[in-house]
């Protein structure tokens, strides 16, 4: 007899950082992956290449992340960083 062990299913949960004065690109989006098979792929859809959990340097805006884990499930998500309440400088 076999037993078929199937992962959790893939999920994310991400903590944003908005961008901190108007016009600057200090904003960061961290993402938390639970389930899933590793390894995971992992393409942001910024201007830079960004493959981590972590975007980074980042001006208000609407990104997208898509993750693909070892066994070929994708999962896309779009997060939104807001432009800062005041104006710096």
């Amino acid at each position: 007899m076999y037993t078929i062990t199937e992962p959790d299913s893939l999920s994310l949960s991400e903590t944003i950082t908005d961008v901190s004065c108007t016009g600057n690109n200090d904003g960061q989006i961290l993402i938390n992956i639970v389930g899933g098979t590793f390894p995971y792929s992992l393409v942001w859809s910024t201007d830079t290449a960004q493959t981590d959990t972590l975007c980074s340097n980042l001006v208000a805006g609407d990104y997208t992340l898509t993750l693909t884990d070892g066994l070929g499930c994708v999962k896309s998500k779009t997060y939104t960083v807001l432009d800062g309440v005041i104006a710096c400088g």
